[in-house]
């Protein structure tokens, strides 16, 4: 289909059924497949890799000038729906009411850039800047890719213990539980002793350790520390206490 936008002609390849509406003018979004402006012109494609942290802010960049016009979209992983998020068609930009499932969107004044604060989950995934410069003249065309990487924190997590009270020579586990955290994770147990000396008994990405032939020497406080790309916490401490035999 051709479309005309602010007297230029551009062809848009696209099997999109979307669109949406700017001053009575029906604007289709430019598809991220295939895109064919001009036999002459050639679109410039960059792709960044930016990571945000759920409940946090993050600032999703459109080049590092303010192009004529732009049109920002969100693509959801797994799927291969282009949904408008904001567009400025040269008055102003206009942000679209599906935005507001990415979190709290503003525009950076005299960019294109986008600030999304209060992150959500639902903002995981590719969102695409078709960015429009020197349109009067010699139009040339951006596709910035931003991939969008959500993190979540490790919450703070809880030491099980398979036996608090293990009997000497035994063999008994424990488990690092955590209700959030974006993987890879990686554990470390600490054990300490009445005298207060700290040590690590073990870490790795599992989350259970086993503990064969139990002895006197495991007495004492245990704990277990997560860690991600985002954090770190720490469990309260748990009493082992063995049972001996003689």
């Amino acid at each position: 289909m051709v479309a005309k936008l602010l007297g230029l002609t551009f062809l848009y390849l696209t099997t999109s059924p979307f669109t949406f509406t700017a001053h009575g003018t029906s604007v289709y979004p430019v598809p991220t497949s295939s895109v064919k402006i001009n036999p002459n012109w050639e679109v410039v494609y960059q792709d960044t890799n930016v990571y945000g942290v759920v409940g946090k802010a993050v600032i999703l960049e459109c080049g590092t000038t303010m192009p004529d016009i732009y049109i920002w979209s969100f693509t959801k992983p797994g799927t291969d729906a282009i949904k408008a998020v904001v567009y400025n068609l040269g008055k102003g930009a206009r942000i679209q009411n599906f935005a507001e499932t990415l979190g709290q969107l503003t525009i950076i004044s005299n960019s294109a850039a986008v600030s999304i604060e209060k992150l959500p989950l639902a903002a995981h995934g590719l969102f695409t800047c078709q960015a429009f410069y020197n349109i009067d003249k010699e139009p040339i065309v951006y596709y910035y890719y931003v991939h969008l990487t959500v993190r979540v924190p490790v919450s703070k997590p809880y030491l099980l213990l398979s036996d608090v009270s293990p009997v000497e020579g035994s063999t008994m586990w424990m488990r690092c539980n955590l209700e959030n955290g974006t993987g890879p994770i990686q554990y470390v147990w600490q054990h300490e002793t009445r005298s207060g000396n700290v040590t690590v008994v073990a870490q790795g990405s599992s989350s259970v350790i086993n503990v064969t032939d139990v002895n006197r020497d495991h007495s004492g406080w245990y704990r277990c520390v997560a860690t991600n790309d985002v954090n770190s916490e720490s469990s309260n401490r748990l009493w082992l206490d063995t049972i001996c035999k003689f």
